[in-house]
């Protein structure tokens, strides 16, 4: 696969053509994960892998839990690829949804990208720890910024945002 340390045996040259060779050995996988849609033919389901570079679908041997699943998105871990088989072997990590449905093709573009979900403990330990420290702000950190505090405000940012930057207020400044 694209990525992939390989041992290669090289075929002898031809006149006027490009060195060619095949490969004998897998030394190691780039990428050994994929996203993709399960699909059953007959008893057997597989995997169709959302990334072009895997030319391959993916058997799912163990089938027991994945009736009633096809047509979902689902990230799978190849487990066995014998190179003289044209299909590698795996197991199911996670479903991920509905295929078509915005939030699961988001979080099956994340999970492609390895991108993980959440912070890492010492940020949300600090995050904790800021959000229960009794002093206030530092009155020098205060005069450097428009101090809106005692305003109301509306954000318009979804509730899942990282930060608040798109916000309304309203302040009735005339009696």
């Amino acid at each position: 696969l694209n990525g992939d340390t390989v041992e290669v045996e090289l075929l002898p040259k031809g006149k006027d053509v490009r060195q060619t060779g095949k490969v004998v050995k897998i030394i190691e996988r780039k990428k050994t994960a994929f996203v993709g849609t399960i699909e059953k033919e007959h008893d057997h389901f597989f995997l169709v892998p959302d990334d072009k570079k895997m030319y391959a679908d993916i058997l799912l041997p163990d089938n027991k839990n994945l009736e009633g699943k096809e047509g979902e998105k689902a990230y799978v871990k190849i487990t066995s690829w014998d190179i003289k088989r044209a299909s590698p072997e795996g197991q199911v990590i996670k479903i991920l949804g509905k295929k078509g449905e915005h939030l699961v093709e988001m979080e099956s573009i994340i999970t492609e990208r390895g991108i993980t979900e959440g912070f890492p403990k010492e940020v949300l330990d600090e995050a904790t720890a800021i959000e229960k420290r009794e002093k206030p702000l530092p009155v020098a950190e205060v005069a450097k910024r428009k101090d809106i505090r005692d305003i109301t405000t509306y954000t318009i940012d979804p509730k899942d945002a990282k930060d608040f930057d798109d916000a309304i207020s309203l302040q009735k400044i005339i009696s």
